[in-house]
């Protein structure tokens, strides 16, 4: 009996970039090429149904992998790689994506799924968001709407500290301990490197987490609105949290937010990239104070870091790994934020430090 395979599907479209300036081609464009390879190419994989297609959202069998070497789409990662490009380049990938990192809940009704990296799982929120802007899929919306409001609501009940008004975890996308402080972290860096094996660690108030949270109660304001129902809930509670943010992270000093609150409500000074850049991109800051943070920012030879300057556990020579270090997917929103208040130097300077490290290494992006 003859097994048939069904056809492999055909290769995704990508944009052309062309400019007339040679030396810009072999940096820009060649890094634009990069990119495009690193999201289609290598991160644009097979997914099984099976395992991938819990809630029976998904309408095919490829997804966006996390990165080269992780096999899942993981949360975090679905909605970071449908949102800076994914919904755009490969639409149909990246609904599918975006529905495999979801789940029944208790009584059977789609959420964002739950596992031991829930702190930031929000953006999802954020990145369906965009995906209806770009696609217009108003069935999409539908199912995002509804699985948004259940996992917002879910996380307001179990991570919000309501003698804070903030909401508790980790910096988004810093799951290694050498992201944070001692303490949590121990002064001589032992233990686990996961950050939620230390003490304290989900009882830290985060700037990224929480401008995350503000980013998510915008966006399903806007889902409900477009879905004709009422925002006003969201839109209030974006505003609140906000508020809270600026009173409690802002340091007239510096000019810019401060890092996190530990349970006592001490704020570590330190500045950290991404929650910067979503201070900006989700209306935490104000304009004047965005661009007084993209003025006022440390950046490194190679561009902005994760958190800086380093922890006194480390040195100069030897950062931990989620602190001094140069990570793109920080550099891409710092970028994005310089690009949302029209910083034109503080893009270019960041988008040419970033083609720069794609170019030394053969055009490839690594995850630091």
């Amino acid at each position: 009996m003859l097994a048939f395979l069904p056809p492999s599907p055909p290769p995704l479209a990508r944009p052309v970039l062309r400019m007339e300036r040679p030396e810009l081609q072999a940096t820009l464009g060649a890094a634009f090429e990069g990119a495009l390879d690193n999201l289609l190419t290598t991160n644009t994989v097979a997914a099984d149904p099976k395992v991938y297609n819990r809630t029976g959202l998904m309408r095919g069998a490829r997804f966006f992998r996390a990165g080269g070497g992780y096999a899942q789409p993981w949360t975090r990662d679905a909605s970071v790689n449908s949102w800076n490009a994914g919904s755009l380049l490969a639409p149909d990938v990246a609904r599918d994506t975006l529905f495999a990192v979801t789940a029944p809940n208790l009584i059977g009704t789609p959420i964002v799924q739950r596992d031991n990296q829930w702190w930031d799982k929000v953006i999802w929120i954020v990145a369906a968001w965009n995906h209806y802007r770009v696609t217009g899929d108003r069935d999409f919306l539908r199912d995002a709407y509804a699985i948004s409001e259940r996992t917002l609501r879910e996380m307001r009940t179990e991570r919000y500290s309501a003698r804070d008004g903030l909401f508790l975890g980790p910096s988004f996308f810093n799951d290694g301990i050498a992201g944070y402080p001692a303490p949590p972290a121990k002064l001589d860096d032992s233990g686990s490197s996961f950050v939620l094996d230390h003490k304290g660690a989900d009882r830290l108030m985060t700037l990224s987490t929480n401008s995350l949270y503000v980013g998510a109660y915008r966006a399903l304001g806007a889902m409900a609105r477009e879905s004709r129902r009422s925002s006003q809930m969201w839109e209030d509670a974006a505003n609140t949290l906000k508020t809270r943010i600026d009173r409690r992270f802002w340091i007239p000093a510096q000019s810019r937010y401060g890092y996190l609150l530990n349970e006592q409500g001490a704020l570590d000074p330190s500045q950290e990239g991404a929650g910067l850049a979503f201070s900006i991109l989700f209306d935490v800051a104000s304009a004047t104070r965005g661009r007084a943070m993209l003025r006022a920012a440390h950046v490194e030879p190679y561009g902005v870091t994760d958190v800086w300057p380093h922890f006194p556990r480390f040195s100069d020579d030897h950062p931990g790994r989620h602190n001094v270090i140069v990570w793109p997917v920080v550099q891409g929103f710092w970028a994005r934020a310089a690009v949302k208040l029209r910083d034109e130097a503080a893009f270019t300077s960041e988008l040419t430090k970033l083609a720069g490290l794609a170019s030394k290494r053969g055009g490839k992006f690594f995850e630091i």
